[in-house]
């Protein structure tokens, strides 16, 4: 079982777990274990806990993006041949 990329999306009990687990001296080994995260995901994690003084979950600014894989208002048509 290997490690998820990136970071999820932590509950508040588990972002408070992983801080107070770094300040208990526990290595990032072992937190990213525990909580299935890469080293540098709990890493990246804690940087931005202090840069922010906390991680919230902060909507990003801009237009969402697209999930359609066409543009709105395009449409088109595939043909399937299948040989006898």
């Amino acid at each position: 079982m290997g490690f998820r990329r990136g970071i999820r999306n932590l509950t508040i009990q588990q972002q408070e777990a992983i801080v107070n687990g770094r300040a208990q001296g526990r290595t990032l080994l072992e937190l990213g274990k525990q909580f299935n995260i890469s080293e540098i995901g709990i890493s990246k994690f804690l940087k931005r806990w202090v840069d922010q003084g906390g991680v919230r979950n902060i909507l990003k600014p801009g237009r969402p993006r697209s999930t359609s894989r066409f543009p709105t208002g395009t449409s088109y048509v595939f043909h399937v041949s299948i040989p006898a």
